[in-house]
């Protein structure tokens, strides 16, 4: 899986910067100061410690991260688009063709491609144009035949969470790879060994 930040919240390079930026974000909360005068300010390590530990954490909801996913398991990527609050662009199975993908899975892919589109071509609706009709028709046999293969068909995926909800997911991963990596299931073991991934090239430096 590859893994890369392609934005950030102002343009903030790590976890450190963005701890400093929501610290600021919720200085508002205790003071009169202005955020051009906050922005002076020195960072109170006790002050935002003792934020952290108070439990007031909707202020690291303030700093955004846009990873680009390459060769995303899909069924991480339905991980990640089952946990609140996120902003996702996956690469469509309707609109495009899954042609990266093992060989094993793209005979099972075409195979089932060619068996819906006379399925759906009986139930389609009628259309005035009739190579519309047809393009939808094999878009919608593209999007269910991807069903047919595996879980872990890999993805492409555009993904922005905050900076809670990052250390949310880290912390929840590194319970399920400890709780699964030695699992005898074959699918627990490769999705705990994709959330690893994740969290190898992601926690050192968010």
């Amino acid at each position: 899986m590859k893994i890369e930040v392609v934005g950030t919240t102002n343009n903030l390079k790590n976890a450190k910067e963005m701890t400093e930026y929501c610290y600021k974000m919720g200085r508002l909360c205790y003071t009169e100061k202005s955020w051009d005068e906050l922005l002076k300010e020195p960072i109170k390590e006790k002050l935002m410690q003792g934020m952290i530990n108070s439990g007031h954490h909707s202020i690291f909801e303030h700093a955004n991260i846009s990873f680009y996913f390459e060769g995303l398991p899909k069924i991480i990527a339905m991980v990640f688009n089952n946990e609140k609050q996120y902003a996702t662009s996956e690469k469509s199975a309707r609109y495009t063709i899954m042609s990266d993908i093992e060989p094993k899975q793209k005979i099972v892919y075409d195979k089932w491609i060619e068996i819906l589109k006379p399925k759906i071509d009986r139930i389609y609706p009628q259309m005035d144009n009739a190579e519309s009709r047809k393009n939808n028709i094999q878009k919608l046999a593209q999007e269910n035949a991807r069903y047919m293969t595996s879980v872990f068909t890999p993805t492409k995926m555009g993904h922005t969470i905050n900076l809670r909800q990052l250390n949310h997911l880290i912390s929840k991963f590194e319970n399920y790879y400890e709780e699964n990596k030695n699992s005898e299931s074959p699918l627990m073991n490769k999705i705990a060994q994709s959330m690893k991934d994740f969290v190898d090239q992601t926690k050192e430096r968010w």
